[in-house]
């Protein structure tokens, strides 16, 4: 059984994070630093980094930290299970996120469309990077 309540505290502190971020109060490299420091607290009381970066992934865009407008559509790992293409080297759409992850492009679960193509432009064929927005556009809609 995991502790939910230290994923939604952590998630308050990045909101809070992103909100100083916004208004010029730090800079966009210590926000990328706290947002991929903060999230892992959850590990001392059994949580999960998902809900601890839910405000994040809902919001902005954990690769350029691009604030999402009304509508605007982004990829999450879901869209890439969603849109059924050859994984090629990888095994599972969980392995394809976490690639660019791993080299440290960027972390979090939404990245905006620019982001989505800069990262998995060169690990995915193109066609899949698209089937991928596209997904992502249906699952929004």
């Amino acid at each position: 059984m995991s502790c939910h309540d230290i994923g939604r505290g952590v998630d308050f502190i990045i909101q809070n994070v992103l909100d100083m971020y916004e208004h010029g109060e730090i800079s966009k490299e210590a926000t990328l630093k706290m947002i991929r420091t903060f999230p892992r607290a959850v590990h001392y009381c059994d949580g999960n980094e998902s809900e601890a970066l839910e405000y994040l992934t809902d919001n902005y865009c954990c690769g350029c930290l691009h604030e999402y407008e009304d509508n605007e559509i982004f990829v999450t790992v879901d869209d890439i299970y969603n849109a059924k293409i050859e994984l090629g080297e990888f095994r599972s759409p969980y392995e394809v996120w976490d690639a660019p992850q791993e080299n440290g492009a960027f972390y979090g679960y939404s990245l905006c469309l620019a982001c989505f193509r800069n990262f998995f432009s060169e690990i995915l064929p193109d066609e899949s990077v698209e089937r991928i927005c596209e997904a992502a556009d249906s699952d929004q809609s």
